[in-house]
């Protein structure tokens, strides 16, 4: 097999297991912080093998990705539960949309009809989802819509070159993101009742959802 395609195969294996992310959120009994905790303390484990330790620099850069990862985290797994996992996936998706016009304002970037063409059909999605939002969930889409600017961060820092792997990237944000809410939110976590179906969740979450499915998208 020709290395296009495997690596064509890679990413389709990776979007497949980032994508069950909204259903399984859905399914467990429990709160953001718990569901996000116990999802990124076993993607962290599993990385742990990969993080280069001795190559870790901390920049300005890492730092700012760090902050928008774990903000990215949160706040998926909260409006996922807040509004429809449908709405939380697409309006985080906005993220080239905001990243688009950061380098046309910050960067100077010229628009072109290529770029411009789909950016405004992102937009006119971002319209037609709020303009649907009744009360209950209108809260949830603006934070949802807020997530695509933070994945935009994610993705802008993402492109930095830093000395260390990207597998040390995803790991080493993960067991900050567990360290953060256990300094700030430990009162939000509450796995004593959590049902064996929840469990099964924040596993299949840590492993496949986060850990297998990053692997398959570097390789």
């Amino acid at each position: 097999m020709k290395n296009t395609n495997r690596g064509i195969i890679y990413i389709v294996i990776a979007m497949v297991l980032f994508s069950t992310g909204g259903l399984f959120i859905k399914l467990i009994d429990a709160n953001a912080f718990t569901i996000t905790f116990g999802r990124a303390l076993i993607a962290g484990l599993i990385f742990l093998p990969f993080i280069q330790w001795k190559k870790i620099r901390i920049s300005k850069s890492y730092v700012m990705l760090v902050i928008a990862y774990c903000y990215l985290c949160i706040m998926f797994v909260t409006t996922t539960k807040m509004t429809t996992a449908a709405n939380a996936i697409i309006l985080q998706c906005t993220a080239p949309l905001w990243l688009y016009l950061f380098y046309i304002i910050v960067k100077g970037k010229k628009i072109t009809k290529r770029d411009l063409v789909p950016r405004i059909f992102i937009l006119l999605g971002i319209v037609a989802i709020l303009g649907e939002s009744d009360g209950g969930n209108l809260f949830g889409n603006l934070l949802a819509l807020s997530n695509g600017i933070a994945y935009a961060f994610v993705q802008y820092n993402m492109e930095k070159d830093y000395p260390f792997s990207d597998a040390s990237v995803i790991g080493l944000n993960n067991i900050v993101l567990c360290l953060a809410i256990l300094v700030l939110l430990p009162q939000n976590l509450a796995f004593s009742g959590l049902t064996v179906q929840g469990w099964l969740g924040i596993i299949f979450l840590g492993v496949f959802q986060i850990g297998v499915s990053y692997l398959f998208f570097f390789k």
